[in-house]
C-alpha cells in the first residue's frame, strides 16, 4: 500500500513475514547509516499478545534517534518545537544534496575503477611484447600468463576505486597526506592480488602507480580542473617527499627492492622519480605517441606507444635481469632498427619487432617497468576521454 499525496510526504507500508525484532534491527541500522538516511522514517509494527503495536529502537538496543540540526534526542527538539518548519526543511534539503553528491561521487570512483583494471586488461592483451607476457607469449615470465594478470587486474578493480574516492571526496590541501593513505591502501591490493595469482607478482609496479594516478586524478575531478597539465601536477605535489623518504634518507638496505638497489649501486632513481616527477616519460613520450599512432589497430597502436615508453625509461626491471646497464644501449639499437624499418607497420619493422622478442624471450630479460609506464599512458588516455 501506498500514499504519495499524504501532507506527512509519500509513505509506504509493506507486509513481511519475519522475525519483527530482526526487521526492526534491520530499520534502525539504515535509519543511522548516514546523515541523509535520518530523513527516512521507517516503523516496524507487530502483533504481540494479540495486539498491534509499534516496536520502539529500544527493543532492539538501537541508540535514540538524533535531531536533524542540533544532534540531540529527537523527540526533546520536537516536544520543545526547538526548530522551525523552515530551519527543518533547508537542513533536509541540505541533507539530501549531500547524498547526491556523495552518490554520483561513488559512480564516478567505479568509473575510475574499472578504467584503470581495463588498462591492465589491454596491457596483456597487446603483442608481440618482447620480454613481458602477452597472449602467445611469456618465456621471460614462466611463473605467470595472460590469465594470471585477467585475475590480477580483477583482484584490483576495488583498490583502484578506492583510491579514485579518496581523491573524490578529499578536503586535505596536503597532497603528500593523501599519498600516505593510499599506499596503506597499496599494501592491502597486493596483498588481494597475492591470493588471487597463488604469490605471483604480476601488478606491484601498478598497483603503485595507477593508484596515484587515480587518485590523482579523482582530486582534480572533484575541483573542476580537469587538464593533463594539472594531472601531472597534482600527483608531483602528492609525491613531493617520495625520493626522500623511500632513497634518499635510506643507507643501503640488506634486503631492497631493485630499485633501491640501483639508486644505491648506479644512483638511479627508477619508477620513485619517474614518479616524483609526475611520469614525464608518460606525458612527454607515451601519450603522444598513443595520440599519434591513432589510425593503427588498438593492438599496434599498444605496442608503438610501448616502443616509445621503453626508449626513453631507464627500466630497473629490464637492468635487473640483465645485471648491467649496458642492456639498456642494447635495447634502444633494437628500437631505433625498428624505428628506421618504418615502425611496425611494416614488414621489415615487424621482423625486427619480433626479432627483439625472441631474443628478449631467449635471455629472460624483460621491460616490466615500461609495461607498467604503458598501462598507465592507457589510463590516462581513458581518462583524459571522459
Amino acid at each position: 500500500m501506498q500514499d504519495d499525496l499524504s501532507p506527512t510526504g509519500p509513505e509506504r507500508s509493506y507486509l513481511i513475514k519475519g522475525n519483527p525484532l530482526l526487521i526492526k534491527s534491520h530499520t534502525s541500522h539504515f535509519e543511522g547509516a548516514n546523515p541523509s538516511a535520518n530523513l527516512f522514517n521507517l516503523d516496524v509494527l507487530a502483533l504481540l499478545n494479540g495486539e498491534i503495536r509499534t516496536l520502539p529502537r529500544e527493543a532492539v538496543k538501537a541508540p535514540a534517534r538524533r535531531c536533524l540540526i542540533c544532534d540531540k534526542p529527537a523527540k526533546f527538539c520536537q516536544a520543545q518545537q526547538r526548530h522551525s518548519i523552515e530551519e527543518l526543511q533547508t537542513q533536509a534539503d541540505r541533507l539530501i544534496q549531500l547524498q547526491l553528491e556523495a552518490d554520483s561521487q561513488g559512480q564516478m570512483a567505479q568509473q575510475l575503477g574499472k578504467l584503470a583494471t581495463q588498462a591492465l586488461l589491454e596491457e596483456v592483451a597487446i603483442w608481440p611484447k618482447p620480454g613481458l607476457v602477452d597472449p602467445l607469449e611469456h618465456l621471460s615470465h614462466p611463473d605467470m600468463d595472460q590469465f594470471t594478470f585477467i585475475k590480477s587486474a580483477l583482484s584490483l578493480q576495488d583498490y583502484f576505486t578506492k583510491c579514485a574516492f579518496v581523491g573524490l571526496t578529499t578536503h586535505e590541501d596536503n597532497y603528500q597526506l593523501v599519498f600516505d593513505e593510499i599506499r596503506q591502501f597499496g599494501l592491502v591490493a597486493e596483498q588481494e592480488m597475492n591470493l588471487a595469482t597463488a604469490g605471483v607478482n604480476t601488478h606491484k609496479g601498478a598497483i603503485f602507480t595507477l593508484g596515484i594516478i587515480a587518485t590523482a586524478a579523482g582530486i582534480i575531478i572533484n575541483h573542476d580542473q580537469w587538464s593533463l597539465d594539472q594531472l601531472k601536477l597534482t600527483i608531483q605535489q602528492m609525491l613531493a617527499k617520495l625520493m626522500h623518504d623511500d632513497l634518499q634518507s635510506q643507507k643501503e638496505p640488506t634486503e631492497a627492492t631493485a630499485g633501491q638497489q640501483q639508486y644505491h649501486q648506479y644512483g638511479l632513481g627508477g619508477v620513485r622519480e619517474e614518479a616524483a616527477l609526475g611520469y614525464p616519460t608518460v606525458f612527454n613520450y607515451g601519450l603522444p605517441a598513443y595520440q599519434a599512432a591513432a589510425d593503427q589497430s588498438s593492438n599496434d597502436r599498444g605496442v608503438t606507444t610501448l616502443l616509445a615508453i621503453a626508449r626513453h625509461t631507464m627500466d630497473s626491471n629490464l637492468i635487473k635481469r640483465a645485471g648491467s646497464l649496458d642492456i639498456l644501449q642494447e635495447r634502444d639499437h633494437w628500437i631505433d632498427e625498428i624505428d628506421a624499418a618504418g615502425g611496425i607497420t611494416t614488414d621489415l619493422g615487424r621482423q625486427k619487432l619480433n626479432e627483439m622478442a625472441v631474443e628478449f624471450a631467449r635471455r629472460r630479460l624483460s621491460m616490466g617497468g615500461s609495461a607498467d609506464l604503458l598501462s598507465a599512458t592507457l589510463f590516462i588516455a581513458m581518462i583524459d576521454n571522459l
